[in-house]
């Protein structure tokens, strides 16, 4: 049997390296600029790096402000009291709904006391093999 041309294509690069090849060896030779560039910040600290630790010795405004928080409730907390206190109106309508049953409620129970037309039809269906059983 003949090979594939494909496989054939395949053996060839593996005897003859191809061009992105040779690139990669020649970059594990020379380093990249931007390796270079990445040792240079190790030695030499950014200025972000700087405004950092100056961060960690002052405190932000945020934080003093965050401390304000505590001490005061903010109104929204407030609210959330009233609400426990006095029931939303949703809550009432929802005690309304236990009591009184809704109407879908009681065509579920006459569904089951009466079966589908549909529950008839796939009786039959067992009875009766369709056509397209057959011929599977």
């Amino acid at each position: 049997m003949e090979p594939i041309k494909s496989n054939s294509m395949h053996q060839r690069v593996l005897k003859e390296p191809t061009k992105s090849n040779t690139m990669h060896q020649r970059v594990l030779k020379e380093p990249i600029k931007s390796n270079s560039m990445h040792q240079r910040v190790l030695k030499e600290p950014t200025k972000s790096n700087t405004m950092h630790q100056r961060v960690l010795k002052e405190p932000i405004n945020s934080n003093t402000m965050h401390q304000r928080v505590l001490k005061e409730p903010i109104k929204s907390n407030t609210m959330h009291q009233r609400i426990l206190k006095e029931p939303i109106k949703s809550n009432t309508m929802h005690q309304r709904v236990l009591k009184e049953p809704i109407k879908s409620n009681t065509m579920h129970q006459r569904v089951l006391k009466e079966p589908i037309k549909s529950n008839t039809m796939h009786q039959r269906v067992l009875k009766e093999p369709i056509k397209s059983n057959t011929m599977h």
